[in-house]
């Protein structure tokens, strides 16, 4: 049976873990746009949540242990905890601003537009051609989807 301390350092550590996350938009929104922007199912959703949050939580875990180990004082660890959030935070931000990138240029790129065609008797015109129909070339890119969750569970590992 557990001890009275033990039932207390659980249920803390559990509110605090949940106010925590309530009251960061920045540990659900990454989760909820990727999930929306990609399609995801909202099982595969919760399976990468899931798995950024035991990153999330390990990474402040390994740390609290290396602190122990080395007999580092607390506000030592508070200021690599602390470059540990910053970084986390630019990250985001990076990531954020490298998607939307990609996102502009992709928009921009599949946009309708005309182009001219010469048949061998002499006559000219134009075809109207767009690239989100049925069409026979190769998708770039594809490959961007199978690293967006490793890029949020590296992420999520870094921050605080």
């Amino acid at each position: 049976m557990m001890s009275q301390e033990l039932i207390i350092l659980v249920v803390t550590a559990a509110s605090i873990g949940f106010f925590h996350t309530l009251l960061g938009p920045d540990h659900y929104l990454p989760f909820i746009v990727m999930g929306k922007a990609r399609n995801w199912t909202m099982m595969k959703t919760l399976w990468i949540t899931f798995l950024c949050g035991i990153g999330h939580i390990g990474s402040s875990v390994f740390l609290g242990f290396f602190g122990v180990a080395l007999g580092i004082a607390v506000t030592k660890l508070e200021i690599v905890e602390s470059f540990r959030g910053n970084l986390a935070a630019w990250g985001l931000i990076a990531f954020g601003m490298v998607y939307f990138v990609w996102g502009l240029r992709r928009a921009l790129k599949h946009k309708a537009h005309e182009y001219s065609h010469s048949h061998a008797n002499g006559i000219t015109h134009m075809h109207h051609h767009v690239h989100t129909k049925e069409h026979a070339h190769v998708h770039e890119g594809e490959g961007a989807a199978r690293l967006t969750p490793w890029i949020l569970f590296t992420i999520f590992v870094l921050g605080s």
